[in-house]
């Protein structure tokens, strides 16, 4: 809901052509709200193991239509407030702001080039679990420098990612899945801020994340996974200086390996 949407639209066609299969204009969003974001658990893969709880957002933005919708461009920003997620068993909560940017797109084909934007996650809070270190905030930064959206079927995201955040925290929620590492959860919790990225394609709720690698403060994770409906199924090798351990993701279990990791890893 919201107000200020203005749709502006030429078209040379004559009044015997309508619709007219070629137009010009421009859509501006004006100001729009999304009272209840939980509609979101539709989108997210199961095996995350995230579930929106509540939170709502902001949205305003405008697109220039041009060659009659077959192409786009244009932005979207949001502002997401008073988020709450179930993370891993872990309740966290905090604030977002997105930065969808359209230098291309399709509108009949529905397809859109979304290079160059980014999701920003502020003061989020852990409501129980590894808030040992006292720190009570933590943020991440997500920059997406390719990527494309396909609703022509279902909706379908897919590029490349690069990952700020200011400590290992989350992970380390998803990776332990309600279970101790047996002594390596507390050696991958860094305070320090990691950085990294890969490439990633989300569809038919099914996150597939290939050539992950975050590193800082001592630590390095990297990851090849499939997170699903029945859980995540793929492989971790996670370091603290020399030592390394590769986890194996098992569906809603996490399996150890402690004997050589990185050849256990290697193999896909």
């Amino acid at each position: 809901r919201g107000t200020g949407l203005r749709i502006d639209a030429t078209s040379p066609a004559s009044i015997v052509t309508l619709p007219p299969s070629d137009f010009a204009g421009r859509i501006e969003l004006g100001q729009a709200e999304v009272p209840q974001l939980v509609f979101l658990n539709d989108l997210l893969p199961g095996g995350t193991g995230l579930r929106v709880k509540g939170g709502s957002a902001r949205a305003e933005g405008a697109f220039d239509v041009t060659d009659g919708g077959r192409s786009c461009r244009g932005s979207l920003s949001i502002k997401g407030e008073r988020l709450a997620f179930d993370a891993g068993g872990c309740e966290t909560s905090g604030s977002c702001s997105v930065s969808v940017v359209v230098p291309r797109g399709d509108l009949l084909a529905l397809t859109l080039g979304v290079d160059g934007s980014r999701l920003d996650l502020e003061r989020f809070h852990f409501a129980s679990r590894h808030e040992e270190s006292g720190t009570p905030y933590w943020s991440g930064h997500l920059a997406f420098p390719e990527a494309s959206l396909d609703m022509s079927r279902a909706l379908s995201v897919a590029g490349r990612v690069d990952l700020r955040a200011s400590d290992t925290r989350p992970l380390i929620a998803f990776l332990s899945a309600r279970r101790p590492m047996r002594g390596w959860e507390n050696k991958l919790l860094s305070i320090e801020e990691i950085r990294g990225g890969g490439r990633f394609v989300l569809s038919d709720r099914t996150l597939r994340v290939e050539g992950f690698r975050v590193a800082g403060g001592g630590v390095e994770i990297r990851a090849n996974a499939r997170l699903t409906d029945k859980g995540a199924f793929g492989k971790v090798l996670a370091s603290y200086g020399a030592p390394s351990v590769g986890i194996e993701l098992r569906g809603r279990e996490r399996e150890l390996h402690l004997l050589r990791p990185e050849h256990w890893y290697e193999p896909r």
